[in-house]
């Protein structure tokens, strides 16, 4: 008895262990939602598809196993009908295989960045890509499919829930299926997401009149928690744009009472966290013309200076300069144009000025519409014209330009949010183009005002 018992006990082990081993298959149900439209489940993702007349129009077969199985399904509860569309929903592989099954019947579809962005899916994830297909036809940003007499809507709402997500409206039953969409509670709770792509899915959804929305696990919302969500969107959005161009600091936005606090809703929890991260990822571009008069320590040439005893001392005098500029966020770039003073060098009565063309770029240490200083460093474009006479011969002209190294700083104290006054500093180290050797610094510091005729906050 005492063997046999345990030789028993073996066996029950060996069975449990065994069905512990092999889980079991996921369940598998299909369910009508409303009208014509039913849901189909397997294990925790859902699915669905609409039975018309002349045929199914079918979301995501998910798997390939799963598409045997609705293979299946309408072959016992539809036998007249075959599959007319399938729809990819977005390039999340495990939703989108099996599509191959229906090909005799079926025209598969996908917004037109799905086939590009599978294609390297699949080769980077190949364990993901069992029956996964390229879609035969793809859409830009809307299509309308005809089924019998009821039109379905296939929508692009940009790239927040997904790169080539598509939205599918049953217009009839007034539903409308995400696999995937930013949270409704706090829809810049992704941080990875940029915020206008946000902004730009709760507007495009905000606009169809569904009653119903389904993402792929079965959940469910209403077209108000939309419409409430792409208010916070927009309120959000708008008050950091405003905030920018204001050169408001991320704590002046989050007590101001430009952006609603939106008491009693979610939406409160999230909102100076959502302003505050916002604030960093938004920056501003600012067109802005500059004009100064400039004091110049006008630099000597190499040649025309030996034996002058007038360039011992660098002559000085007032020059001009202006310019155009531009600052995206902390970083600018300069474009100006300038005239050296007239340098009298006495020798042979030797006249000589320089004209400058310098495009720079550097940094600025602090907002556009603050006290900041910005560090330039670029290249100038010089022309030096000389004029002079020898005695018995006539008066002369001669021209030499080439390029210079040029660097410098430009300080800027705001006078109005448009108006401010600049005190630039320029340096470039030229060389005597004509013999090759160093001349002195031309150093130009002066005083001028500065006008952003343009703000745009990105």
């Amino acid at each position: 008895m005492t063997n046999r018992a345990g030789l028993c006990l073996v066996c029950v082990l060996a069975v449990c262990s065994t069905a512990v081993a092999q889980p079991a298959d996921p369940v598998r149900t299909i369910t009508l939602l409303r009208g014509h439209l039913y849901r189909a489940q397997e294990g925790p993702r859902v699915t669905v598809f609409r039975v018309d007349p002349d045929g199914i129009v079918l979301v995501d077969p998910m798997s390939l196993s799963f598409a045997r199985y609705l293979q299946q399904q309408f072959a016992e509860r539809f036998p007249d009908r075959g599959v007319k569309y399938v729809i990819y929903s977005g390039l999340d592989l495990e939703r989108v295989g099996g599509a191959g099954l229906f090909d005799a019947t079926a025209e598969t579809i996908a917004q037109e960045q799905f086939n590009q962005v599978s294609r390297t899916a699949r080769e980077r994830s190949p364990e993901l890509s069992e029956g996964v297909r390229s879609a035969e036809s793809t859409f830009a940003t809307r299509r309308t499919l005809r089924s019998g007499s009821t039109p379905i809507d296939l929508i692009y709402p940009g790239p927040a829930a997904g790169v080539a997500q598509t939205l599918v409206y049953f217009r009839d039953e007034h539903v409308l299926f995400a696999a995937t969409y930013p949270s409704l509670a706090a829809p810049f709770s992704d941080r990875n997401v940029r915020p206008v792509s946000v902004a730009q899915w709760t507007a495009t959804v905000a606009e169809v009149e569904f009653d119903l929305l389904m993402d792929g696990s079965g959940a469910t919302a209403s077209r108000a928690e939309v419409i409430a969500a792409d208010g916070y969107a927009r309120a959000i959005m708008a008050g950091i744009k405003d905030g920018n161009l204001q050169d408001l600091s991320a704590a002046q936005l989050q007590s101001s009472a430009s952006i609603a606090r939106f008491e009693g809703t979610p939406f409160a929890l999230v909102r100076d966290a959502d302003i505050a991260a916002m604030y960093r990822r938004t920056t501003v571009l600012s067109l802005d013309a500059v004009g100064s008069v400039l004091a110049d320590r006008v630099p000597t040439d190499y040649e025309i200076c030996r034996g002058n005893p007038s360039c011992a001392s660098p002559p000085t005098g007032l020059g001009l300069m202006a310019g155009a500029g531009f600052s995206i966020g902390s970083v600018r770039a300069v474009a100006e144009v300038g005239r050296d003073a007239v340098a009298n060098l006495g020798l042979y009565s030797l006249r000589s000025r320089s004209t400058h063309v310098t495009f720079l770029g550097g940094y600025r240490t602090g907002p556009a519409g603050r006290f900041n200083v910005t560090v330039l460093g670029g290249l100038t474009y010089v022309m030096n014209s000389f004029r002079y006479e020898l005695p018995g011969y006539g008066t002369f002209t001669a021209r030499e330009e080439g390029f210079l190294p040029t660097f410098g700083a430009d300080v800027v104290a705001p006078v109005t949010r448009d108006l401010a006054l600049v005190l630039p500093l320029r340096f470039a180290r030229g060389v005597d183009l004509s013999g090759g050797r160093p001349t002195s610094f031309d150093v130009r510091a002066g005083v001028g005002l500065s006008f952003t005729y343009r703000r745009r906050a990105m």
